[in-house]
């Protein structure tokens, strides 16, 4: 069930709206803790109206701001304390004292930006809930730094693979640098991967623009008839719409195609999407639910991807062995399972030493005279 606030309190004449005390009471919830339903409650509140992640971001930054007080000037028992008591009472006072902050801090344009900063290990997983609302899932050996100012919602993937649902800011774009590659949008879907070579972008929901991080230039092809792209809103009269991509008629990559732009690329370069069939996309992103899927795959893509999730090391030994292809789904972090099936099911040898299993196919034997 959704958190209550006071029913008194709503609108103009309170000096509140209901969107502003709607924020400030899941924004108590959440650091009480959410159930599962109230989770999926709050996204979809999230989600109804792009106020709702401005308004809910605003108060979050303060939430946060509360917790850097210096415990000598709140004479409270902890941090947590300090946040409970400005909390305390009606939602309304709490709501109030929130957007003071904002409009206080608003007027001091050298403000700090928020900077976060997260990994994982191998084989690890993390979910990260930014204050705006959007949500960052970071796979396997992956790190990030966020930077959110008055005017640009920023994500540097230093390596790895993230997946980004962005909440709609029009004010703010939301732009993921990997690389020499920009990756920005309004509100949107995308997973980005650190390739050897190259990086690789996929839309699932909404449209990006990809950008040479350097010139500012569209990394797409402006073939207008690839189903992959949609022109970016045309300037007007009074400029660009807040928060697109300003240059007229630069393509946009859109939802159901990926992108894959080799890292050493020239200024004029650009790149096609490819469309991307549902169940592709979603083999791409299993690993959101910590799983690996492969559909006919050659054994080679298959241990590469089962060793970015395992410190323990699988080697193809046979050159003819490394092109059979598999497929089926399997626990990332379950290596051993994946190796018993090779050894049971498809004529392959498992030799397990220190740190790394050698895969070898069984040598032919001579029918019997």
């Amino acid at each position: 069930m959704a958190p209550k606030y006071p029913e008194n309190s709503d609108g103009p004449d309170g000096g509140l709206d209901l969107i502003e005390l709607a924020a400030a009471a899941w924004l108590v919830q959440r650091d009480r803790g959410l159930t599962p339903a109230q989770e999926e409650e709050f996204a979809r509140w999230l989600q109804a109206d792009e106020r709702h992640a401005r308004i809910f971001g605003k108060l979050t930054q303060t939430w946060d701001l509360l917790d850097r007080v210096p415990a000598a000037r709140v004479p409270l028992p902890s941090h947590r304390g300090r946040r409970w008591a400005w909390a305390a009472g009606s939602l309304a006072a709490a709501a109030a004292l929130v957007f003071g902050f904002v409009a206080l801090d608003s007027l001091r344009p050298s403000a700090a930006p928020l900077v976060r900063s997260a990994t994982t290990p191998i084989g690890g997983f993390e979910k990260i809930d930014l204050p705006d609302g959007s949500v960052v899932r970071l796979n396997t050996s992956s790190a990030v730094e966020v930077a959110f100012t008055a005017t640009e919602r920023r994500v540097h993937l230093l390596r790895g693979e993230a997946s980004f649902t962005v909440a709609k800011d029009r004010a703010r774009p939301f732009v993921v640098r990997v690389g020499q590659v920009d990756v920005r949008a309004v509100g949107t879907v995308f997973n980005v991967r650190c390739l050897p070579a190259a990086v690789e972008v996929l839309v699932t929901e909404g449209k990006v623009r990809v950008d040479d991080a350097a010139s500012g230039r569209s990394l797409l092809t402006a073939q207008s008839e690839s189903p992959a792209l949609a022109p970016a809103p045309r300037t007007t009269a009074s400029g660009p719409p807040i928060g697109e991509p300003t240059p007229a008629d630069e393509p946009l990559l859109v939802e159901g195609h990926r992108i894959t732009i080799a890292n050493a690329v020239s200024a004029p370069a650009a790149f096609v999407p490819v469309a991307v069939a549902p169940q592709e996309a979603a083999r791409a992103l299993a690993w959101q639910s910590r799983r690996l899927e492969f559909s006919a795959q050659p054994l080679a893509e298959v241990v590469a991807e089962f060793n970015r999730y395992n410190r323990h090391q699988l080697v193809i030994e046979d050159a003819d062995l490394a092109t059979q292809r598999f497929g089926g789904k399997f626990p990332a972090n379950d290596i051993e399972s994946f190796v018993l099936l090779l050894e049971s099911n498809f004529g392959v040898i498992a030799e397990r030493r220190a740190g790394e299993t050698m895969l070898r196919r069984k040598p032919a034997t001579l029918p019997r005279p």
